[in-house]
C-alpha cells in the first residue's frame, strides 16, 4: 500500500483557494500517484476515483496544469502536473518527499519497532531475539532494548530497479571501464519524469548496441556509459544509423579479392596487365576518374 504525506501547509497554498472540485483531484492524485510520481490513469478514471463529474475533472485538470504565479514553488512556473504517458507526473512529488525529516523518519521507525516488540512479545515472551523488516530499513534488537540511537542497527535496504530498467539494463552493449548502474537509473526515472516512455529508451538502446557492434566498439571505452545515454540529451532518441563506407577505404587483402572488386565494378584486367596496373585502374575508377 502507498504512503503520501499530506502536510499542513497545504491549508496556506493557493490551492485551497481553487474550487472544491480542483481541491479533491489534487488530494486524490496525491493519493494515488506512484513511487516516482506518477498517476498512472485516464481522465475519466480519475473522475471516477475522485468522486466528480468528467467536466469537472477536466476543468481541475487543466487549472493543475497551468501555471500558478503565486505558488511557493516556482519550479515549472508553479505548475502542480505535467501529462506524461498513461497519465500525469506530479512535478513537486520529489520536492515534498524530501521534507520529510530524518527525525520524522526516525520516530515512525521506533513507534513500529515498538509496535513489533509489544505483539511478538506476547506471542514468545521474553528474553528471546527477535528481527524485524520494515519498508524503508531492516533492524535487529533484543527485548530488553529501549528505543533510542544507540541500540537499534539500521541497515538501508538493497537498492531496487524496475522490472522494463533491468531488461533493458541486460541488453546494453558491454564496455570497457565504469558503468554505474545507479547512475544510470537515476537518468532513466528523470527521463520518465520528463514525459519519456520505457519503451522508447529501451528500442533506443536496442539501435546503439546494434551501431557499437557493428563499428567494432562493443567491450571498448568508446561505449557511451548507460548514465550518459539516458541523460538529458536524450541520444536514446537518436537514429545510430551505421556510418556509409568510403569507396576508398576499401582494401582488398589478396589478388583474387582485388579481381572481385574490379568485377563488381565493371573493371576487367587486361590480358598482359601486372596487377599493380590493374588494382590502379580499379582505384580510379572507385574515385570516379
Amino acid at each position: 500500500m502507498g504512503y503520501t504525506k499530506l502536510f499542513n501547509e497545504i491549508i496556506m497554498s493557493t490551492i485551497w483557494r481553487e474550487p472544491n472540485h480542483v481541491r479533491i483531484l489534487w488530494v486524490t492524485m496525491l493519493a494515488i500517484k506512484d513511487r516516482y510520481h506518477v498517476v498512472n490513469a485516464s481522465t475519466p478514471g480519475l473522475s471516477d476515483a475522485a468522486r466528480i463529474s468528467l467536466n469537472e475533472c477536466e476543468q481541475a485538470l487543466e487549472i493543475l496544469s497551468s501555471p500558478d504565479s503565486y505558488s511557493r514553488t516556482k519550479d515549472n512556473e508553479g505548475r502542480r502536473i505535467k501529462k506524461c504517458e498513461g497519465g500525469w507526473i506530479i512535478l513537486n512529488g520529489e520536492v515534498y518527499r524530501n521534507k520529510m525529516s530524518l527525525d520524522e523518519r526516525r520516530e515512525y521507525n521506533r513507534l513500529k519497532q515498538k509496535e513489533y516488540r509489544e505483539r511478538d512479545k506476547a506471542i514468545k515472551g521474553r528474553g528471546s531475539v527477535k528481527s524485524c523488516v520494515q519498508s524503508s530499513t531492516q533492524c535487529i534488537h533484543t527485548d530488553t532494548d529501549t528505543d533510542t540511537k544507540d541500540n537499534i542497527i539500521i541497515k538501508p535496504l538493497k537498492q531496487k530497479y524496475s522490472k522494463e530498467f533491468e531488461l533493458m539494463w541486460s541488453g546494453y552493449p558491454d564496455r570497457a571501464g565504469s558503468n554505474p548502474k545507479k547512475r544510470a537509473f537515476k537518468a532513466w526515472l528523470a527521463r520518465i519524469k520528463e514525459g519519456a516512455s520505457e519503451d522508447a529508451m529501451a528500442k533506443g538502446v536496442s539501435r546503439y548496441k546494434v551501431f557499437a557492434k557493428e563499428t567494432g566498439k562493443i567491450g571498448s571505452e568508446f561505449v557511451m556509459q548507460a548514465a550518459t545515454f539516458l541523460g538529458a540529451d536524450e541520444n536514446f532518441n537518436s537514429k545510430w544509423d551505421l556510418p556509409k563506407q568510403n569507396p576508398e577505404d576499401i582494401r582488398p587483402r589478396n589478388d583474387s579479392e582485388w579481381i572481385g572488386l574490379g568485377k563488381s565494378i565493371n573493371v576487367l584486367p587486361n590480358t598482359g596487365e601486372s596487377m599493380p596496373e590493374y588494382i590502379k585502374r580499379i582505384n580510379l575508377k572507385l574515385r570516379g576518374k
